[in-house]
């Protein structure tokens, strides 16, 4: 297949890929619309939306939440636009979310290189690491006082 994504998944072209899964790669857009401009493809190939499975799409979304947080957190954008093209208006034709930065302020276009740095210094998912782990200990902390002030105790006599 001659598909210029699919060429990317397979790592025959380089890209600047800021998140990868089993399901699909994210990656810096080489045009950005804005700095952070995105692209969320699934690794297998999908024409359209009309093609895609739901349970792909899903997935896309839910991807789609965390660049947008690593985007705000990172780049400090102000909002973030999804698109998604079909038909004429898609050149590539491979699925695609584009997910692109909202600045209220116009913006440098910086290099794609520098914009990848950014994002690429250390992942959402460990800055959010060490505030979920403290989450779940108070949870089981308040969860076992709970327990203890609340239980009832039996005696071996039925008393």
């Amino acid at each position: 297949m001659d598909c210029i994504f699919c060429k990317i998944i397979n790592g025959e072209i380089p890209s600047y890929t800021i998140f990868e899964d089993d399901c699909v790669k994210v990656f810096l857009d080489i045009n950005p619309f804005s700095n952070g401009h995105s692209l969320i493809i699934p690794k297998k190939h999908f024409k359209d939306i009309d093609d895609i499975d739901n349970e792909t799409l899903i997935h896309i979304m839910d991807v789609a939440r965390y660049v947008k947080k690593l985007l705000i957190n990172k780049l400090n954008c102000d909002g973030v636009q999804l698109e998604q093209n079909n038909g004429d208006c898609q050149e590539v034709k491979h699925f695609h979310l584009h997910v692109k930065p909202f600045y209220n302020e116009k913006q440098e276009l910086f290099d794609v290189v520098d914009i990848y740095n950014k994002l690429k210094d250390d992942n959402l998912k460990e800055d959010w690491c060490p505030l979920l782990c403290i989450v779940i200990v108070i949870y089981y902390i308040s969860l076992y006082k709970y327990n203890n002030e609340y239980s009832c105790s039996y005696s071996s006599n039925g008393n």
